[in-house]
């Protein structure tokens, strides 16, 4: 018995050398494609992580945000794609996680920088197209489990509450949210 072994990728289907016994099951076409996804989900992560916030973000989560848009843009189509947190890590909430994750046109993701989401997109409607917003938003309030207005209202409370590094609390920032909501009721 050789180093490989002849088997079907459960990808592609189709019949691929593997390492028998090895965390690669996959032919080298897939592990290639697969692989930047695992390369980008740790190293995005890694950075959450660094600052106290989740990264939880699996490699197929990523893919998926990816296909989800037709490996374009959310927001114009564009296929010059960099991976965007939605509630930017500045704000020390948020995290990397599904439901904050989307694939945004490079130049777009510089010039929303750190602003609020919500407001970065009422000041820059001529950009693209608003039912491409609707969406965006109407996707990631499902993620995250909420209504669209309960989904503004969250991700304005994280801009309105920042945390710093040495305060971030380790609990999600929907349970804070949440918890902010029930004190002031």
């Amino acid at each position: 018995m050789g180093l490989f072994e002849k088997t079907c990728c459960p990808v592609c289907k189709n019949e691929a050398l593997i390492i028998p016994r090895s965390n690669r099951k996959k032919c080298s076409q897939c592990w290639a494609y697969f692989g930047d996804f695992v390369s980008k989900s740790y190293q995005h992560n890694k950075r959450a992580n660094l600052l106290g916030l989740p990264g939880t973000l699996k490699a197929e989560e990523l893919e998926l945000q990816f296909h989800k848009y037709e490996k374009s843009c959310a927001l114009t189509g564009s296929t010059n794609l960099v991976i965007d947190h939605f509630i930017c890590l500045d704000t020390g909430h948020g995290g990397t996680y599904f439901g904050n994750i989307v694939f945004l046109d490079r130049s777009l993701h510089e010039r929303k920088g750190n602003k609020n989401p919500f407001d970065w997109l009422r000041d820059n409607t001529e950009r693209y197209s608003l039912d491409k917003v609707f969406r965006l938003i109407n996707d990631l309030a499902t993620q995250n489990g909420l209504s669209i207005s309960e989904y503004e209202q969250f991700v304005r409370w994280c801009y309105e509450n920042p945390q710093r590094k040495k305060k971030i609390m380790h609990c999600s920032s929907l349970e804070k949210w949440r918890e902010s909501i029930l004190t002031v009721v």
